[in-house]
């Protein structure tokens, strides 16, 4: 009986993944509102536990063709979401906000990529600064994927005001166009020798006209046709109720398809094809109550990041002999985290009008996840041939190419530190209101006239028995009126603690008794 029995890989990869993904769905409303874990952080450890280093049920490093699944699995996985969140921005937004995003993917992100440069540099000092430019250009943008998961949805992710909910995806999603120009001249100034002309017409011609411009030309063109042809279609009856909810999908991988078949910057043609497709918000209107997209991304997210736990290199973060060490990991990350963002977004917080207070930049400045965008970013790098003619490996990388040896290890420890720190803002920010906003509460006695246990009338203009608020007033974000329905309950919150203090004065308890009457 037990002969029977066929226990390869392929069939623990489908028990583990299903198995894992049954049982954060049946628990998912715990994990998200109650211990305040993202699924991008559950997914990774599950990947880790199931990993060559622990359990070892998952171990995509003796797939054949690591490179290949790797880079395409996470660009179906990071278009479908650039896609989907176009379609969920407010109707014209870029048209109404073009010039904070102008500022976000433009001096930000190469601030970022010039910090990153230095600090991948201390990372690992054998590289070169071309190749420490092209390592540090998988850290420019702000994950589309890692940025959906932790501000999209979700009771605590509703706590940031809109307005910059909204800002974050957008920005996460188009930040696609300074990226690939960084990304194409740190590749032309590592690995493709000419004179400097040669290297700024062939960045002019290919990087920006064919792959960013003609991206964003066929993207348009493709969201207009394709919504068109859906609302035609509907309102004629000519198509059912799950075709049009999967509809979006398709649309999505056409441009996967066809921007590969091309070789321009599907990324940034997919948003385009995202944004054009529903300018009006019919589609929005019509799918509100079905959440499909948000399925589909949660589906696609969950299995990714499992993945992407199991096939971290753990005995890689620390080699003396490739000049990688833990310490510069460590320091390098912490400092990419804390100089990335912050200090420009706090020096242009005047001119981004999305922006509007102090704590709202602070928190936009901290917020920038690194995720799937770096793990593609550092697929392409390796795809891409060198001087040689030879493609990388990531896991075999070419001996004698210290950008190559270095290249997996370092993008994937920062995704790894990432999804921890930036996984974890929400609950942190919501702790830190918490406390910023706590009341200290006190009863005391006094001997007077009225007899023991009676404390003096109260003169100050606190409450009975209350101290100040300690810390400043107020939430860490604060919200903005009337941005979204949680402002109400927010403001409600607020004041049921008074009207409890009252109701027990004008019930005549006055200020004595037990400290758990005041509490």
């Amino acid at each position: 009986m037990w002969n029977r029995i066929n226990a390869n890989t392929v069939h623990l990869l489908y028990l583990s993944i299903s198995s894992f993904l049954c049982l954060f769905m049946l628990f998912s409303g715990v994990i998200k509102d109650k211990l305040y874990f993202g699924e991008a952080n559950v997914a990774l450890l599950v990947g880790a536990i199931l990993g060559p280093f622990a359990a070892n049920a998952v171990d995509p490093n003796i797939w054949s063709h690591f490179d290949t699944v790797v880079l395409e699995f996470s660009r179906v996985v990071i278009i479908i979401q650039c896609f989907a969140v176009a379609l969920e921005l407010p109707k014209r937004y870029i048209h109404s906000h073009w010039k904070s995003l102008l500022w976000l993917v433009g001096p930000v992100v190469v601030w970022g990529w010039m910090v990153c440069t230095l600090l991948v540099w201390f990372m690992v000092p054998r590289l070169s600064f071309t190749q420490s430019m092209t390592i540090a250009s998988c850290f420019n943008a702000i994950d589309p994927v890692m940025a959906a998961t932790i501000v999209g949805n979700g009771r605590f992710a509703r706590r940031i005001p809109a307005h910059l909910r909204n800002l974050l995806l957008a920005e996460s999603a188009s930040n696609d166009v300074t990226t690939s120009v960084c990304l194409g001249l740190s590749i032309l100034l590592t690995r493709f020798p000419g004179t400097a002309s040669e290297l700024a017409r062939s960045l002019f011609v290919y990087t920006i006209l064919y792959q960013i411009f003609l991206a964003v030309g066929i993207g348009l063109t493709i969201g207009w046709a394709a919504g068109k042809a859906l609302e035609y279609q509907e309102k004629n009856d000519s198509t059912d109720r799950e075709s049009f909810l999967v509809f979006y999908l398709m649309v999505a991988l056409v441009c996967i398809g066809l921007g590969s078949l091309l070789g321009i910057d599907d990324v940034l043609m997919a948003f385009c094809a995202g944004y054009n497709f529903d300018k009006t918000g019919w589609w929005r209107r019509k799918t509100e109550e079905s959440h499909v997209s948000d399925a589909i991304n949660l589906l696609l997210n969950l299995t990714y990041f499992v993945f992407l736990g199991s096939m971290i290199p753990w005995s890689s973060f620390n080699k003396p002999d490739l000049h990688i060490s833990a310490w510069r990991l460590v320091a390098g990350t912490v400092l990419i985290f804390v100089l990335r963002r912050l200090p420009v977004i706090m020096l242009l917080k005047g001119v981004i009008p999305d922006i509007k207070t102090w704590r709202e930049a602070l928190f936009f400045g901290h917020f920038g996840p690194v995720g799937v965008g770096a793990i593609f970013s550092a697929a392409l790098i390796s795809s891409e041939p060198g001087k040689t003619g030879i493609a990388g490996n990531l896991l075999k990388p070419t001996p004698g190419d210290p950008m190559q040896i270095s290249l997996w290890p370092v993008v994937t420890f920062v995704v790894l530190c990432s999804s921890i720190v930036h996984g974890s803002s929400i609950p942190l920010f919501k702790f830190a209101k918490q406390f910023n906003t706590l009341t200290i509460t006190m009863s005391y006695t006094a001997g007077n006239e009225d007899g023991p246990g009676r404390a003096p009338p109260d003169t100050g203009e606190y409450p009975p028995g209350s101290l100040p608020t300690v810390g400043i007033p107020g939430a860490l974000l604060r919200r903005q009126r009337g941005e979204d329905s949680d402002s109400n309950t927010s403001h409600t919150s607020s004041v049921i603690p008074r009207r409890r203090r009252r109701r027990k004065w004008d019930s005549g308890i006055g200020t004595g008794g037990s400290v758990s009457e005041y509490v």
